[in-house]
């Protein structure tokens, strides 16, 4: 099942996509609050592209789906962490500490960086949901059990349904096509609406 090509589509984005000055990027700190960084897997599978996107489990947005993402905290000698250290601490604990990755793993990301906002298309290997959903269950400390469940989902397909919608979208379910490990499954999931807003104004939609 095949839909409109995944670089086809990136290449359509706007400067706030950055390539070749990631390490200043990510080396930022706010200077005030709120800031926000979070990294959207995106994997290989049997030679397409997907992209691995993670439930809530908890609070007013339960249900809804989007990145590995969370806002970038106060340090305890004062002063905000990095967008960076705050992307790969958040992917780390949101993914059950499956994916424990370091900055040079964010050499070949794609970066939307806007407003205190900064969103990483991460490159990473392929673990299945099962293995992800085994990680949660084996953790007890709560930053790790955020996230309830993931899917790999063909990342053309649903880029290609971004452009339909407004520029500041609220929760807006979208129909997804799933890699389930075996086969492909088509189901719609419930976007929350900084992800979908995030994509979008970075030109990637």
């Amino acid at each position: 099942m095949r839909f409109i090509p995944f670089l086809v589509l990136l290449a359509l984005a706007v400067p706030s996509l950055t390539r070749g000055n990631n390490d200043a990027v990510l080396a930022q700190r706010p200077s005030h609050g709120p800031a926000y960084a979070g990294a959207l897997p995106i994997g290989t599978i049997r030679g397409e592209k997907f992209f691995l996107v993670s439930k809530e489990a908890y609070g007013p947005h339960a249900g809804t789906w989007s990145d590995f993402g969370g806002h970038v905290e106060l340090q305890a000698q004062g002063g905000f962490e990095s967008y960076g250290s705050t992307l790969l601490r958040e992917l780390k604990e949101e993914s059950a500490g499956v994916y424990r990755l370091n900055l040079s793993a964010l050499k070949d990301a794609k970066l939307i960086f806007k407003k205190n906002v900064l969103m990483g298309i991460v490159p990473v290997p392929y673990k299945s949901r099962e293995a992800l959903k085994a990680a949660r269950k084996r953790q007890t400390d709560f930053r790790y059990r955020e996230k309830d469940d993931f899917y790999w989902i063909q990342a053309g397909h649903f880029l290609s349904q971004l452009k339909a919608l407004p520029k500041n979208p609220d929760h807006t379910k979208l129909d997804v096509t799933i890699w389930t490990g075996s086969r492909y499954v088509r189901k719609k999931l419930l976007f929350r609406s900084y992800f979908l807003k995030t994509l979008i104004e970075g030109g990637i939609g």
